[in-house]
């Protein structure tokens, strides 16, 4: 995480348990119904 935690400026890394995989948005897509998939943790925008 970076920024102020709940604050304006924050993003978060979701890593699974299971996998240890970051959820990844394809695209880096803001939009309702963006496809999420589970990809290393490799600090990408669209990992944020």
């Amino acid at each position: 995480m970076t920024g102020t935690p709940g604050g304006i400026g924050a993003w978060y890394v979701l890593v699974s348990r299971n996998s240890n995989k970051a959820l990844h948005v394809q695209g880096a897509s803001t939009t309702d119904g963006a496809n999420i998939v589970r990809y290393d943790d490799w600090n990408g925008a669209n990992q944020q």
